[in-house]
């Protein structure tokens, strides 16, 4: 009798720690912040070309800087890897020829090497624009973070092939920067990860009307 009486306080202890396990992993899920939208923009920078769509979201703060999206484009792939170079990722009025002579080997390297890559056939590109905090302007320049992710709707994982600013301090005279991604063509949503803040970018607002 004792025996039974104790394994039912056992039995009864484990649903309880059970359903309270339960309840934190279900209160800690609903503690996740809602991704920030992003939307088109009624103003364009100055400095991004007719082709981009102008978008706007709240700023993602770094260490020293503060980025800003302020355009995008989402193209469908041409099939050949050298006519994507020549028009992806050229949205800023002014284009760094060392920026260009990399972004040319990213896409070959990317889509030469990795086949999951090499299958997707559409590139979201995100043009940033960052605004140094530090009170010596250029000489408090940093080197802008980069631990980027993005996945589209259907889970499937955007490949990073380019990201401008890469091990380069923010040039104050001219502050922005280039991510592209590859994905693909039928995606109707992607959730960014920028340095921690998560935005929702919806790809139909970035084709053009």
């Amino acid at each position: 009798m004792r025996r039974l009486l104790v394994l039912k306080v056992a039995l009864a202890l484990s649903v309880v720690g059970s359903a309270a396990l339960a309840a934190g992993c279900t209160a800690e899920a609903k503690q996740e912040p809602a991704p920030l939208t992003v939307t088109r923009s009624d103003t364009r920078d100055k400095n991004l070309l007719k082709s981009v769509v102008p978008i706007k979201a709240a700023p993602d703060v770094g260490n020293g800087y503060v980025a800003s999206l302020v355009g995008a484009t989402f193209s469908k792939s041409t099939g050949d890897v050298f006519k994507d170079i020549q028009v992806v990722g050229m949205g800023l009025s002014k284009q760094d020829f060392d920026d260009a002579v990399q972004r040319g080997m990213d896409f070959g390297f990317k889509n030469g090497v990795d086949k999951e890559t090499e299958k997707k056939d559409a590139y979201l590109t995100l043009y940033m624009k960052y605004r140094l905090t530090g009170a010596g302007g250029q000489r408090d320049s940093v080197i802008p973070a980069t631990d980027i992710s993005a996945v589209d709707d259907q889970g499937a994982k955007l490949d990073l092939i380019h990201v401008s600013n890469k091990d380069k301090y923010i040039d104050g005279n001219y502050p922005y920067g280039v991510l592209i991604f590859k994905t693909f063509n039928d995606a109707k949503s992607v959730r960014l990860d920028l340095n921690g803040t998560t935005y929702l970018i919806n790809v139909d607002q970035l084709k053009k009307r």
